[in-house]
């Protein structure tokens, strides 16, 4: 017998090309205008409507316990993503409480067409509101693009197990659809997977959760997959997925659980196309080592306590502004060899603050500031070995203090220039030419610092040898922040589980 549950299915993707949101350009397809900056549901594309100033998808949900699977709240018929309501810190749940409102001061400017990489700019012909139902297909990635591993067991001859069924040994298993808003494909793509009791037996798993495996469609090959520290009765598991089809064609994976043999939980598999730090806030209060889920073990110290309360994306950390957490200077973060960077975070500030709070970085070498001293704004800075001192480029609107942005900032020595995205757009670049110096980044002995004098929230910290394109950046924020990134389908069982 096979036994169904699981989350109803978005069954349209929409494309949105070249509209202007809080003041920064968006040059990539949007999951069907979900996000958007609004102040009506006449401000929405078709078939969305105007939730706390943004658009959203109304008749997903009827109660808020259909919204589990987010950790997010039913409003208006939408589910909204939303901070642990057990919070304790009165200050932050009301700046996360209902009706928070969009970033305040952003401006409807747009950074000239000529610091757009071509390769990021959508066809101008797609309209606002077009639904693209006919156009999703289900096409699955080219086998030939992922080598399959051993064949598996043979499925029993059992008629009450589906033939395509990889592991008899395994009870059940949950079928997902990955819907990458961009046009572009995506290698080796970390995404996030919620799950609990809403889409999958949590009761029935080993203790350690050592029995779940990911799959794509039609390959045998076990994805690479990290389970994030949390609370018993919901998992966060970041899946490393080899390729992320572009939109319109989605990406199915499938789940198993509940099975006698063991899978490796390998964050360092997940976490090696570039990182060379990944540092996910999970755990308690009383931890003094903040781990590093990369092959380069650069684990963060803590010396003094600090809060951890749960969101979206599991866990987060609260950072007072005299806290000092560092990674000890290493060969691996010396970025030179390659001469690439992008650091990423996701921030919350306690308030807009006339000073450097950083988000991560090395002094005198990178830093991503969530605002500076002069302005507020958000910063991205890089020195380089051509004497000049630092260079930096900030977005035009400071972070938000209702929600989390996610602020990156990207550098290349082959094209000089420097780029800063709030939630997954292109803000603002600036050209740096070396003038017969070096571009080279300079080095520094300098500690990494993780929120050096940040005052708020911070989550998913990451340093990069690699520049991210803009397309990687856009699909990373509607996979962390967005509710129809994953689909999650049927849950069937070929027995009884506990």
């Amino acid at each position: 017998m096979i036994h169904k549950n699981g989350i109803a299915a978005q069954t349209a993707l929409a494309a949105i090309a070249a509209a202007a949101i809080a003041g920064c350009e968006i040059f990539v397809a949007l999951a069907g205008g979900e996000d958007l900056a609004c102040a009506s549901d006449q401000a929405c594309p078709s078939g969305l409507i105007c939730v706390d100033q943004r658009c959203r998808r109304p008749g997903t949900c009827t109660l808020d316990q259909d919204c589990a699977y987010m950790h997010g709240v039913c409003r208006n018929g939408a589910c909204v993503a939303m901070p642990d309501a057990g919070a304790t810190d009165a200050a932050v749940d009301s700046r996360l409480s209902d009706g928070a409102a969009a970033d305040s001061g952003h401006t409807d400017t747009a950074i000239p067409d000529a610091a757009i990489p071509d390769s990021a700019i959508l066809d101008s012909a797609i309209s606002d509101a077009a639904i693209l139902d006919s156009a999703i297909s289900d096409a699955a990635i080219p086998d030939s693009a992922i080598s399959d591993a051993a064949s598996p067991d043979s499925a029993s001859p059992d008629a009450g197990i589906p033939p395509d069924w990889l592991w008899p040994d395994f009870g059940g298993r949950l079928s997902l659809t990955l819907r990458n808003p961009t046009s572009e494909w995506l290698a080796n793509f970390p995404v996030p997977i919620r799950l609990d009791q809403s889409c999958l037996p949590l009761d029935a798993l080993q203790p350690d959760r050592s029995d779940l495996r990911f799959v794509k469609e039609g390959s045998s090959t076990i994805l690479a997959h990290e389970i994030e520290p949390g609370e018993a009765d919901r998992l966060l598991v970041w899946v490393k997925v080899p390729e992320l089809a572009a939109s319109p064609t989605v990406t199915h994976l499938t789940v198993y659980y509940a099975g006698t043999d063991i899978s490796i939980n390998d964050p360092t598999a997940v976490w090696s196309d570039g990182f060379r730090g990944v540092w996910h806030m999970a755990g308690s209060i009383d931890d003094t080592v903040l781990p590093d889920s990369t092959g380069f073990r650069n684990d963060a110290t803590m010396p003094t306590q600090h809060e951890v309360r749960q969101w979206n994306l599991g866990q987060m950390r609260r950072f007072d502004g005299e806290i000092n957490v560092s990674v000890e200077d290493n060969i691996s973060l010396d970025l030179r060899p390659a001469n690439q960077v992008t650091l990423e975070g996701w921030a919350l500030p306690d308030s807009v603050a006339l000073e450097n709070r950083r988000v991560i970085g090395k002094p005198g070498n990178l830093q991503l500031n969530a605002s500076r001293d002069t302005d507020g704004l958000p910063q991205f800075l890089v020195w380089r070995d051509d004497g000049v001192g630092g260079r930096g480029v900030y977005a035009p609107v400071p972070l938000s203090t209702d929600r989390f942005t996610y602020v990156v900032g990207t550098y290349s020595a082959t094209d000089e220039i420097l780029r800063i995205y709030l939630d997954g757009t292109l803000c603002a670049t600036k050209d740096i030419p070396s003038d017969g110096g070096t571009p080279d980044l300079r080095s520094s002995s300098e500690p990494l610092q993780l929120g050096h004098s940040f005052v708020g929230m911070l989550d998913e910290l990451r340093i990069s040898a690699v520049q991210r394109s803009p397309a990687w950046i856009a699909a990373q924020y509607y996979a962390v922040g967005g509710t129809q990134f994953v689909e999650y389908g049927a849950c069937e069982q070929i027995r009884d589980l506990p």
